[in-house]
């Protein structure tokens, strides 16, 4: 314990009763150490030698209003090792002070602001965890129940009732009332089974705000789900909220939407670019009018406006083309201007409609003073138009002058429908500026350092000071950052094998003359790893063709051990192969990372290929050019830039993807597992050489990417693998023959 009056520390077993300072007389604050060190408040806890450096780390970070860049492998408990900084500088006699610190947001009272921690994931299941389980035990261990902890999500993950009493009726509208009473967090990922398809139209995803009755809280809890979070969040303490919250948050703050916070917190931060990227992206479809016709018609403010625009937007389309791509800036030319000028004709007839029916555009304007039903689902109708328009409007005008930090690309939806996407090129540019208005910053992943440097992480997130800091009210000196890697806690001499077999084709595409050779290869290997381990097994691809052809190819192989493909529910597929003994899951994305399989289960993680971005992303074309001309502004070589690109861009994401997938394997001290990558450019560090038969060595980025996932135990001969599964099988059975399952 420390006192923050005089400096002097205290083990927590030695304080005082009264806990006050013996010196001065300031009452002691805790430390993290008095609870991930000396296990305060849960005695014979295991104390972890990297969780006590990493919370040490955030709570100098959090004090010092610094930034700090932390990997902490699986197992580490890096929740908690940042959970108990927060609660201690949250809690009561924290000796924390902002008088000093000036808050992002809006203005403060004369009065010290308090601390405020906004904590973000990129998956909703650590979300809750985090919220509902990690952090009401750290805080019951503090012993302060006032700390406050909220939860907070994006409106599109709540059930709007305005739009339910607009839209829904007879059995719809019961089985939604039914189930929205029932359900105080009216969160639309807590209705069980299948989704209904009316869900989908009552998301809070335009929502019209503070005005509508259900938002207005009256003196009391706002009636509507999304804004009861806001309100719980607004006085919270803690914020756990995710990364595209965050995202929106930095971009029209930071503070405007999560209110003024002292600390933010990113885990699973590998994620973060992608959903910042995400917040700062734009999108128009050619089916892009169906909404709004239907919305324009419900409304009633069309005329000939609606044909004019059903028209204007399929000219427009027209000059899109249909394959995927980046394409040049303007892109409707001539036709998208008439169609902003349909749009802005449409915004003033919805906003004078709006008028005539009682809306104002005042913060203080309530939808409940409109007594008649009808009249208030029109107006709901019409504001919706308004909204709806004036976001395709701004997306095209961004699409005629898009400025040099964004890239626009055209491609095709699952239904054949042409879309083009607005996205920036570098994120670091935009978001950088404003997290360094954040008093103190937490970066956190399993998997975020690439070869033992953070340097592409902070180039990603905009803090490597290089030529981020022009923006108006961003601040000019850097601050310090400090950076810390963890050991992995598990034993992976003991606990896993690398396997490399040397006789796979090298990859190649679906259009490639040898396919079939390098499909069917994948497929023997396969089928021989699945029987070796019977089963309990991932096979971890890049492309959705390789999976199809791969399953098709094994069930042929007509195989004991039950094959599942991954599913659009990736939740439901992972439960069908827990509840499958013995089976063999075929995934993609979804399950590279974030599932977490412990014991014989899961003794087999396959990797068909090295995880590398496509060379099409029109995105990483257009890094790709911007990181060239960087370099060459620098004062480096054309050639030397070119070649540099493929460093810098391509390697730091296949390592950290590869690494991600391979850490689905051991998830526990007690885990055992192999982790077999059949991608042969290991060896090579290329695409086109085959390797030596009997080469036991990796070369280039092949070297790399075996060395990242941190298992050292390499084997080349299948035989090796067979014995050891042999073992392994053998030992489970005796086990579970000890210990039958109830």
């Amino acid at each position: 314990m420390r006192c923050y009056g005089c400096g002097f520390n205290s083990t927590v077993e030695d304080a005082p009763a009264s806990r006050q300072c013996n010196a001065c007389g300031v009452v002691l604050s805790y430390e993290s150490d008095d609870f991930l060190l000396r296990q305060h408040g849960a005695p014979g806890r295991d104390v972890r030698t990297g969780q006590v450096h990493m919370g040490r780390l955030v709570e100098k970070v959090i004090r010092e209003n610094a930034i700090a860049f932390v990997e902490a492998p699986v197992g580490s408990g890096k929740s908690d090792a940042y959970g108990v900084p927060s609660v201690i500088v949250t809690g009561k006699n924290s000796g924390y002070s902002l008088k000093s610190v000036k808050l992002p947001g809006k203005a403060h009272p004369t009065k010290e602001p308090k601390p405020r921690i906004v904590i973000s994931t990129a998956k909703k299941n650590l979300q809750h965890q985090i919220a509902e389980k990690d952090l009401p035990f750290l805080r019951k261990r503090h012993g302060d129940d006032n700390i406050k902890i909220a939860v907070l999500k994006g409106k599109s993950n709540y059930a709007c009732r305005l739009k339910a009493d607009s839209t829904l009726d007879g059995v719809e509208k019961a089985k939604f009332s039914a189930w929205i009473n029932a359900t105080p967090s009216e969160d639309l990922s807590d209705f069980p089974g299948k989704r209904p398809s009316f869900l989908f139209e009552v998301a809070a995803d335009d929502c019209i705000g503070k005005s509508c009755e259900y938002a207005s809280s009256k003196g009391g809890a706002p009636r509507c789900g999304y804004w009861r979070a806001k309100q719980a969040s607004a006085s919270a303490d803690i914020i756990v909220t995710n990364h595209h919250v965050v995202a929106y948050d930095l971009r029209f703050g930071p503070g405007v939407i999560l209110g003024p916070y002292s600390t933010l917190i990113l885990d699973e931060a590998h994620q973060a670019p992608a959903s910042f990227r995400g917040a700062f992206s734009s999108m128009v479809t050619q089916g892009g009018t169906v909404r709004m016709l239907r919305q324009i018609d419900a409304a009633g403010v069309g005329g000939d406006l609606d044909n004019e625009l059903k028209l204007g937007w399929q000219t427009m389309f027209e000059q899109l083309p249909r394959t995927e791509g980046e394409i040049p800036r303007d892109p409707f030319g001539d036709a998208g201007l008439a169609v902003m000028a349909t749009l802005a004709k449409l915004t003033v007839k919805a906003a004078a409609e709006a008028l005539d029916m009682g809306w104002s555009s005042g913060p203080e304007w309530d939808i409940s003073t409109i007594t008649d039903l009808d009249v208030r689902r029109r107006l709901l109708s019409v504001l919706a138009l308004k909204k709806s328009v004036e976001r395709a409007g701004e997306t095209l005008a961004l699409a005629r002058e898009p400025g040099d930090n964004h890239v626009l690309y055209s491609g095709e939806s699952d239904k054949g429908q042409k879309r083009l996407t607005i996205s920036p090129i570098s994120v670091g540019k935009l978001v950088g500026p404003k997290i360094q208005l954040i008093p103190s910053v937490v970066i956190t992943s399993a998997t975020m350092a690439v070869n033992n440097s953070f340097s592409d992480a902070k180039y990603q997130l905009g803090l490597n000071w290089a030529s981020y800091n022009d923006e108006e009210g961003a601040p000019k000196a850097p601050k310090t950052i400090y950076e810390l890697i963890l050991s992995t806690p598990f034993n992976y001499d003991k606990q896993a094998l690398l396997y490399t077999p040397r006789h796979i084709p090298i990859p190649v595409g679906h259009l490639a003359p040898n396919r079939k050779a390098y499909i069917s290869s994948l497929i023997s290997e396969c089928s021989r790893l699945i029987q070796a381990s019977n089963g309990n097994a991932f096979i971890l691809f890049t492309a959705n063709q390789d999976l199809m052809d791969v399953y098709n190819g094994l069930l042929e192989e007509d195989l004991p051990q039950p094959l599942i493909i991954q599913e659009d529910d990736a939740a439901a597929t992972l439960k069908q192969f827990m509840a499958t003994p013995h089976s063999v899951l075929l995934g993609v994305k979804s399950f590279w990372e974030g599932v977490d399989v412990q014991g014989a289960k899961l003794q087999l993680v396959v990797i068909t290929k090295l995880p590398f971005p496509p060379l099409t992303d029109p995105v990483l074309q257009a890094r790709s050019r911007q990181l060239i001309s960087e370099q060459i502004a620098q004062g480096v070589s054309p050639e030397t830039a070119k070649s540099a690109v493929f460093n810098r861009l391509q390697i730091p994401h296949m390592l950290t993807e590869l690494r991600q997938g391979a850490g689905r394997l051991i998830r526990a001290s007690t885990d055992k597992g192999v982790l077999a990558i059949l991608d042969t450019r290991v060896f090579t560090g290329n695409s086109t050489d085959r390797p030596n038969p009997t080469q036991t060595s990796y070369r280039g980025y092949g070297k790399l990417a075996a060395e990242s996932t941190g298992f050292k135990n390499y084997v080349f001969d299948f035989e090796v693998i067979q014995r050891v599964f042999a073992q392994w099988n053998q030992r489970n059975a005796a086990q579970t023959k000890s210990h039958p399952t109830p």
